[in-house]
């Protein structure tokens, strides 16, 4: 009797190996782009949607007190280190019981300020992965929580004559406007918060931390920004110039002005609750004039 033989196929060949490899990556090269895309898509949905709780958040607070939050906010009895805006919007975002801690300790504490929130961070920003870094408060270093959103100093303290922290003069207790209502450029055209790199030139973000605490001279440790331009455009910034945002960029980055790591648009609540996308083509004057709420200048096309 005979049996049929049985035919066995031969393993891959080099070249079918090869052109194998080569689909896959194809594929892959293909794919990694529409996946960027959607992360960044992802991230700017996120940062918009925290930006927004901010802005809305500073609606409900004066809702309570019948003001605005300031830069420099008391916490328990007063005496203890005071806290950023920041924290005087912790119970409005949903973070009662960390505002609670500050106020059990008197005023924030490293420790108890090194409390990561992801409200406060933008996932496009590497260097805010892990929420903390380390900063020098009152001579003690240690690991902080960060933010990667400022507020708006023209807004939540009242500038000195100069615009000029350094000489003296700033209130950082109180807003230079009572309420929303009041400001005089309108809630629609003025920028509350916007998007700042945690380490803008080296200058760490210590989310917490009152403008008034013993750290760098121009308190860029603190989570401000609109230092020079507070008094645009008659302030005393001197010889330093208006910027565009910063955009698309992690390095090289000017500590003073705004800063995204989103691709193309910087991403700022303003003061009616709403949040805008800044494009790259915005011109540095007319994002000055919309931090500024009191110049009475038009915005101009490119805020469109």
């Amino acid at each position: 009797m005979r049996f049929p033989t049985r035919r066995y196929r031969s393993a891959f060949t080099l070249i079918e190996l090869l052109v194998v490899i080569a689909i896959i990556a194809v594929l892959i090269g293909l794919l990694l782009p529409a996946v960027q895309k959607v992360r960044s898509a992802a991230a700017r949905t996120t940062c918009t949607n925290n930006l927004k709780q901010l802005a809305l958040a500073v609606h409900n607070y004066e809702g309570t007190y019948s003001k605005l939050p300031a830069m420099s906010t008391p916490l328990g009895d007063g005496t203890g280190p005071y806290g950023s805006v920041m924290v005087a919007l912790m119970p409005y975002l949903e973070q009662g019981p960390l505002y609670r801690q500050h106020e059990t300790a008197n005023g924030v504490t490293q420790p108890i300020a090194a409390t990561v929130v992801k409200t406060f961070l933008c996932p496009s920003d590497p260097y805010a992965a892990k929420g903390t870094l380390t900063v020098t408060i009152n001579a003690v270093s240690g690991s902080w929580a960060t933010t990667d959103y400022n507020a708006n100093q023209a807004i939540f303290s009242t500038p000195n004559s100069s615009s000029v922290i350094t000489s003296g003069g700033w209130n950082w207790r109180d807003p230079q406007f009572p309420r929303i209502s009041t400001l005089p450029d309108g809630t629609s055209n003025t920028i509350g918060f916007t998007e700042r790199i945690v380490n803008a030139e080296g200058m760490n973000v210590a989310r917490d931390v009152s403008p008034e605490s013993n750290m760098d001279t121009y308190k860029w440790n603190a989570a401000h920004f609109a230092g020079y331009q507070t008094k645009y455009p008659g302030g005393g910034w001197g010889s330093w110039p208006f910027i565009q945002p910063q955009i698309g960029k992690l390095t090289g980055l000017v500590r003073w002005a705004p800063s995204s790591a989103h691709e193309s648009v910087i991403m700022s609540g303003l003061m009616d609750g709403s949040v805008r996308a800044i494009s790259a083509g915005v011109s540095a004057t007319t994002f000055w004039r919309a931090t500024n709420p009191a110049d009475g200048n038009p915005l101009g096309d490119d805020w469109n």
